[in-house]
């Protein structure tokens, strides 16, 4: 049970909001903005599609488009957005697709 002593103290308590030694501030440029809206957008369109959204890379490593990882979906679901990408590529390797969707990068597997 909560009582005026803890509750000071929680109030009182700053270490709850310093500036973590490891995890620094991010900040939002324009860039990482414009990024984060066409991320969004996209996912909004995708999830209308049925898809489920597995997770994001607003800004990846070889600095391209936003990606977005389906994750496993149906043969279905792959054809769709494969015609509204006009094409997609896979890697052979790790049977992972990809196409250029709503101005981003969506990944996805096709289960066996």
């Amino acid at each position: 049970m909560m009582n005026a002593a803890n509750d000071s103290r929680m109030v009182n308590d700053q270490s709850l909001f310093r500036e973590s030694v490891i995890h620094r501030p991010a900040i939002l440029t324009l860039d990482i903005q414009a990024r984060l809206a066409t991320i969004n957008a996209a996912c909004r369109e995708l999830r209308k599609l049925g898809l489920r959204i597995v997770d994001q890379d607003v800004a990846p490593n070889d600095e391209g488009r936003p990606v977005v990882n389906l994750g496993p979906i149906l043969p279905d679901q792959a054809d769709q957005l494969v015609s509204m990408a006009g094409g997609s590529t896979r890697n052979s390797a790790t049977q992972w697709h990809s196409a250029s969707v709503f101005a981003v990068r969506a990944v996805w597997t096709i289960p066996q």
